[in-house]
C-alpha cells in the first residue's frame, strides 16, 4: 500500500506572537511526528511510505500536486497545527481534485483540540486525535483490506454522510517498543537551527507527556512516559551514524527528573558516544552536579522557559519556579560553559502597565543568557488562560472554535488585551529584541560563537533584521 505523509507549506499561516524575522531566521527542524509514523507503518505493515516536507523542499501547491499525482498514494496523512489549518485544508482539497479515491487523514495538535470540527471538511475522510502511530497503522491496514474502520479505536471517520467516533485509543506506555523515526526518508541537509553551530542537526524525543500545569500551554496533559537511557543512547548513536552533528531533544520538558538526566549522561559516557546535544528544560530540577554531567557528556545548549521577571508573575502563570532558582541556574550554567537560551513572554495578565513589561526586558538583559526569545503571550485553545478569558468576557465568543469551523487567513491571534492594546504589546516586543541584542558586548560574543562562515552569515542576517525593527 502506498502512503504519503505531508508536512504542509506555510503559505497561509495565521498571525504569530513573535516577529516575522524570528520565524524566518531561526531555521527548520525535521518533522519528527511524521518520521515516527513512517517507521511504525513500515515495521507494522510493510507499507511503501514517503514523507513530503513541503516546508523543507519549498514547494508551492503546484509542486505538491505534482508529487501527489506522481506518487499516487492510497492513503494521505497530513500534520495539522492550528496555525497552518488553511494550508492543510488546501492540500487535502488538492489531493481530492487529483484523485477522489485517496483517503485523506489528518492528525496533530489541532486535531486533539478540534476533532469533530475538522472531520466536517468535505475533503477530510478521517482524523486521529491521539496515539497517531498505532491508530494510523491500523487505519492503513483496514483501508488496504477495503473495509471501514469500525473496529479501530481512536479514529473519527465518515461513512455515508455519518460521522463515526470509535472512542479513545490508549497511548503507548512502553516507548522503548517504538521503532526509531525514519530519518532516512528525508534529506538531513534541509534542516538547520540558528542557535546551533552545527550544520547537520536532528531532533529526538526521549519522553512524552507533561506533568506541569502552566496556564498558557496548549500541550495535551497526560502521564509522563519516558524511554530508558539505553534506548535513548542507541538512537543517538544511530543519528551519529547518519551524519548528525547535533541532536536537539524536543521533549516538552527533558529534565522532569535530574536523576533521569544523570542516568542518560552515564549511559552516554559508558558507551563512549561523542555527539553534541541540547534540550528544553526547567530550572527547578537543575542541580550543579547535573549541569556538570550534561556538559561532560556533550550537552552544548539548554533552552529554559523563564517567562516572567517576578515571583508573582511566575505564580500566576503556574510555572512552579522562582526568580531565585532562575538566577542561580543561569549563573551555574555560565560557570560550567553551556550555552543558554531564555524564553520570555510579554503581555501577561499581571502586567498592567508598560513599565511592568519593561521590567521583564530589563531582567532579561540582567540575566544575560546567550540568546533570548521574546514573544507576546498568545492565548491558545485548550489552555487555562483561554478558559479564563472566556469566563471573564475578555473574549466575547469562542474565537478558536469559530476559526476551527471556518478558518480564514485574516484571523487575528488572540492576545491578552485587558491592560495594553495589541499594538502596544507588539511595539514593546520589538523594543525587547532591540534592547537585548543590540548591545556591543553581546554582538561580539554572538558573532564569535557563530562556528563557521555560514553560521556567521545567518547571525548577521538576523542582526540586520533586528536593526530594522
Amino acid at each position: 500500500m502506498r502512503i504519503l505523509l505531508i508536512n504542509p507549506p506555510a503559505k497561509n499561516v495565521i498571525s504569530s506572537e513573535i516577529p516575522a524575522f524570528v520565524n524566518r531566521e531561526i531555521g527548520l527542524l525535521p518533522p519528527l511526528g511524521l518520521m515516527y509514523i513512517a517507521s511504525y507503518l513500515m515495521k507494522d505493515g510493510g507499507h511503501e511510505v514517503k514523507i513530503l516536507d513541503a516546508l523543507a523542499d519549498r514547494l508551492d501547491y503546484s509542486g505538491i500536486g505534482a508529487q501527489i499525482e506522481r506518487y499516487n498514494p492510497d492513503l494521505l496523512g497530513i500534520t495539522t497545527y492550528t496555525n497552518n489549518l488553511l494550508d492543510v485544508i488546501a492540500v487535502a482539497n488538492l489531493a481530492k481534485e487529483i484523485n477522489q479515491n485517496i483517503h485523506v487523514c489528518l492528525g496533530g495538535p489541532h486535531i486533539k483540540a478540534f476533532p469533530l470540527e475538522t472531520i466536517n471538511f468535505s475533503s477530510v475522510d478521517s482524523v486521529i486525535p491521539d496515539a497517531e502511530e498505532l491508530v494510523f497503522s491500523a487505519l492503513a491496514k483496514t483501508i488496504e483490506q477495503k473495509k471501514r474502520p469500525y473496529e479501530i479505536r481512536g479514529v473519527i471517520f465518515k461513512d455515508n454522510g455519518r460521522i463515526i467516533d470509535t472512542g479513545i485509543e490508549e497511548r503507548v506506555s512502553d516507548l522503548d517498543s517504538m521503532p526509531f523515526p525514519a530519518r532516512n526518508l528525508l534529506n538531513p541537509k534541509n534542516y538547520r537551527y540558528i542557535l546551533s553551530k552545527e550544520i547537520n542537526i536532528t531532533t529526538m524525543l526521549t519522553s512524552r507527556g507533561c506533568p506541569y500545569q502552566c496556564i498558557f500551554c496548549s500541550t495535551p496533559k497526560g502521564p509522563h512516559r519516558a524511554r530508558s537511557p539505553a534506548n535513548i543512547v542507541e538512537e543517538m548513536r544511530e543519528c551519529a551514524k547518519l551524519g548528525s552533528d547535533e541532536i536537539h531533544f524536543v521533549d516538552d520538558t527533558f529534565n522532569v527528573s535530574s536523576g533521569r538526566v544523570l542516568d542518560i549522561c552515564e549511559e552516554i559516557t559508558r558507551t563512549k558516544l561523542k555527539i553534541n546535544w541540547s534540550f528544553r528544560g526547567r530550572v527547578d530540577t537543575v542541580t550543579y552536579e547535573m549541569l556538570a554531567k550534561v556538559k561532560e557528556s556533550g550537552c552544548v545548549r539548554i533552552n529554559f522557559g523563564v517567562e516572567s521577571s517576578s515571583d508573582e508573575g511566575l505564580r500566576e502563570l503556574r510555572k512552579g519556579i522562582t526568580i531565585e532558582e532562575v538566577e542561580r541556574v543561569f549563573r551555574w550554567t555560565r560557570q560550567i560553559g553551556i550555552t543558554t537560551v531564555a524564553y520570555f513572554m510579554l503581555g501577561c495578565p499581571f502586567e498592567k502597565k508598560k513599565e511592568d513589561i519593561l521590567r521583564t526586558i530589563d531582567f532579561a538583559v540582567k540575566l544575560n543568557p546567550d540568546f533570548a526569545l521574546f514573544n507576546v503571550l498568545a492565548v491558545y485553545p485548550g489552555t487555562a488562560l483561554y478558559e479564563k478569558g472566556m469566563r471573564s468576557g475578555m473574549f466575547k465568543t469562542d474565537l478558536w472554535r469559530e476559526f476551527a469551523v471556518s478558518p480564514r487567513k485574516d484571523f487575528i491571534l488572540p492576545v491578552w488585551e485587558e491592560w495594553l492594546s495589541r499594538d502596544e504589546l507588539f511595539s514593546l516586543l520589538n523594543t525587547a529584541y532591540r534592547r537585548f541584542y543590540l548591545r556591543p558586548r553581546l554582538i561580539l560574543r554572538t558573532l564569535g560563537s557563530a562556528g563557521d562562515f555560514r553560521g556567521l552569515v545567518r547571525k548577521l542576517k538576523a542582526g540586520i533584521s533586528i536593526c530594522k525593527l
